[in-house]
């Protein structure tokens, strides 16, 4: 059974999360996550039963990823520092961005997936 969804409010912004089990443990993502979406993939399915037998694991999105609502200014640690050259033209990257604003999440990127189209 997948856990609820619940939110932390800090100032405008809502962080999304999950809590599974007894005791604290939580479970920071890594680049991109979606706490729903976690929950479709069986290996982390067991692997958040098995620490949830152990401690009450909370799982959530980081700001500006999967539930959580997006941020205005960041500090970056381990990020991309040249993420603009995966891209051949500004507009493909303006297209990423557009894809990843609308469609993040919805199954559009899966192969055979009728949204893809």
């Amino acid at each position: 059974m997948t856990p609820e969804v619940h939110y932390a409010k800090c100032g405008e912004v809502h962080i999304a999360y999950m809590v599974f089990g007894v005791v604290d443990l939580i479970w920071m993502p890594g680049f991109i996550s979606h706490v729903e979406h976690w929950w479709d993939e069986p290996s982390q399915v067991r692997l958040y039963q098995r620490l949830g037998r152990f401690d009450c694991l909370v799982i959530f999105d980081k700001r500006g990823t999967g539930l959580s609502d997006r941020c205005r200014a960041l500090v970056l640690y381990g990020a991309f520092a040249r993420f603009r050259s995966w891209f051949p033209s500004d507009e493909a990257l303006q297209a990423f961005f557009a894809y990843v604003e609308d469609r993040w999440g919805s199954g559009a990127s899966l192969p055979g997936s009728r949204r893809a189209r």
